[in-house]
């Protein structure tokens, strides 16, 4: 992966962005194509959204597993000092935490969230992640706990070994984070985190999960 896409997740935290499935929802402006991939943005409040569209090949059952298996995040979280599973409730519902490595003088990231995996369709699979508290993780001053109000994935199998995947974020990064530094940051981050998850994909040794 070129360096412009190699940015530390700590910006993908940073994007504020809320929106709605599918790539004509009201508000939304296609801002560039890389390789296959949409990126989109729209205003909200006083924040930039953004939105990842991408048609990567696999399948949704080793997507889900890219996803929930902390072993695998070194190979596609950019600067993730830790990350471990904290429960498993279900075969679709799993708690987290990840410690993400940020610039000095900034303090690291510590991000708390459930997943949850439904299916909305009998071809399209919905992951909704957002932060929660855990009582394994009490908070710290060692790092800032970043609020993830959602992280969404919409995941269409079109065919045996393609789909469509859609992806949003809305999250609130906690301490004094400069406005440009995460526009600049999350007009990028949709193509380096779909590609990330492309080249998992490609490996004949990632994990599968069970569908809904």
């Amino acid at each position: 992966m070129i360096l412009y896409f190699r940015l530390c997740p700590f910006f993908f935290l940073l994007v504020s962005s809320l929106g709605l499935w599918g790539e004509q929802s009201g508000g939304w402006k296609k801002i560039n194509q890389t390789r296959g991939i949409e990126v989109y943005e729209k205003k909200v409040g006083q924040h930039l959204a953004f939105r990842g569209i991408a048609t990567l090949e696999g399948t949704t059952e080793k997507l889900l597993g890219i996803l929930h298996n902390p072993e695998s995040w070194k190979n596609w979280v950019n600067h993730l000092k830790s990350g471990k599973l904290l429960e498993k409730k279900s075969d679709f519902h799993w708690v987290f935490r990840q410690v993400i490595a940020t610039p000095f003088p900034m303090k690291d990231r510590e991000v708390v969230y459930q997943s949850i995996v439904s299916r909305t369709h009998p071809k399209t699979v919905r992951v909704e992640m957002k932060s929660i508290n855990h009582p394994q993780v009490p908070r710290s001053k060692d790092w800032i706990r970043t609020e993830i109000v959602f992280t969404r994935y919409l995941v269409k199998q079109y065919t045996p070994n393609q789909m469509r995947v859609t992806f949003e974020n809305l999250s609130k990064p906690g301490g004094d984070v400069p406005e440009f530094l995460t526009n600049w940051a999350s007009r990028s981050y949709p193509i380096s985190i779909l590609e990330g998850i492309q080249k998992e994909l490609f490996k004949k040794e990632q994990k599968t999960a069970p569908l809904p």
